[in-house]
Formats: C-alpha cells, structure tokens, sequence
C-alpha cells in the first residue's frame, strides 16, 4: 500500500532588497514507495520565491530538496508560468505535491487535481534548425614546422633575455 505523511516542523519568510520574498519551509515526511514494505523517512525543504505585482502574487521560482548525509540535495525545481496562485501557501503546496509524486513515482496528475500537463512539446517560437559545423582543415606536416620553427625562435629568444640578464657582470 502506498503511504506519504508530511509534518512542517518550521518556515521562515524574509522579503529581499529588490522585493522578492522568500518563503522556506522544512517538513518530516514518511512514506512507502509502491510495493515496499518498509517506509522510508527524510526531511524536505521547499523554497518559494515570488513577488507582488498590481496586487496579483508573480511566481519567480521553487525548489525542491531533499536532506541527505552530504547536505541538501535539489529534487526539482519549479518555474513553471502555467498557472496562478493566489498565496504562497499554495505555490508551497503544489511544490509538495511536486515532492510527493517524485518520491514515490506517482504521477502529479493524479494527486494534484488542479495540474494540467501540457500536451506535446511547447511550439518552436523562432528557426531551430541546425546550422552547418564550421571546419579548418589544418596540415599536419606544415604545422609540425612551423612548431620547430616557434619553438627555435623562443629557445632563442630565451637566450638573448638571458644574457641580458647578466649584462652587469
């Protein structure tokens, strides 16, 4: 049977010098992968960045992550601009929803009524067609020469600093 369990253990809400607020939020959750029988137990962070615009909350970004030993590790990330929240408390929810279908293979469709997936790929908007590889054809025996001949010229060059060096003796 297939479980998940989510408890906030604390979030935290500070508004930037460019008036983006960011909205964290850590939580416990527990849940049973389909067919496990055990469960397996982590702590997430979702982060909302956003911003008020004529009154009207502008979605900036989210992420998704999940504590491991090493530290955080990002699940996901969220930009998607389909679709309109009216508070952070909803953007926050649907990036659980988010965590909860990627944890455990569910597809979000069936736990967020209010996600729509898009159909296909979104319309090319301006000419993608590969381009033509630039090549030079380069010479081999012609660059080894010109190769000794740099390489002469240095070890010439070198000498000539060299003795320069010494000119005060």
């Amino acid at each position: 049977m297939s479980q998940f369990e989510s408890k906030m253990l604390y979030d935290q809400n500070c508004v930037t010098e460019d008036a983006v607020n960011v909205f964290s939020s850590i939580y416990a959750v527990l849940w049973t992968y389909p067919g496990a029988m055990s469960q397996t137990s982590s702590r997430i962070r979702l982060t909302c960045v956003y911003s008020y615009a004529d009154g009207l909350m502008s979605v900036h970004a989210g992420t998704i992550e999940k504590w491991r030993n090493e530290g955080w590790s990002m699940i996901d990330e969220y930009h998607d601009d389909r679709h309109l929240f009216d508070t952070p408390h909803e953007f926050r929810d649907r990036l659980m929803k988010q965590a909860q279908s990627f944890l455990m293979g569910i597809p979000l469709l069936s736990l967020d009524t209010g996600y729509e997936p898009t159909d296909g790929v979104p319309p090319i908007t301006e000419d993608t067609s590969p381009s033509k590889p630039s090549f030079k054809v380069l010479d081999y025996k012609s660059s080894k020469d010109k190769i000794k001949t740099k390489k002469k010229s240095k070890d010439s060059d070198k000498q000539q600093k060299k003795d320069q060096d010494f000119d005060w003796i």
